[in-house]
């Protein structure tokens, strides 16, 4: 049997001289997740691609919900417009 070469090729990496920083190609690959542009109700909540088990418990409900409200800042006022059927404090008492 012969033996088998194999040949590293090399990456020559230029310094271009600037001090830019920043993300290569402007952050336009950066993950992340927008915020969401207005709160929803809970029905639509469970409708929309928001929806998930926030709790890990094996189930999603109106606690993964008002954990997901909570995460992203929304005011009581527009849960109470929103959700008349699930009371605040029972969530954020």
């Amino acid at each position: 049997m012969s033996k088998r070469k194999f040949i590293a090729p090399y990456i020559i990496l230029g310094v271009t001289g600037s001090d830019s920083g920043g993300v290569i190609g402007g952050g336009s690959g950066q993950g992340g997740v927008e915020r969401p542009t207005n709160p929803m109700s809970y029905a639509a909540w469970l409708e929309s691609d928001w929806r998930d088990d926030l709790l890990i418990d094996g189930e999603i409900n109106e606690d993964d919900y008002a954990m997901w409200w909570e995460s992203w800042g929304f005011s009581q006022e527009d849960w109470e417009n929103l959700n008349p059927d699930l009371p605040w404090d029972d969530y954020f008492g």
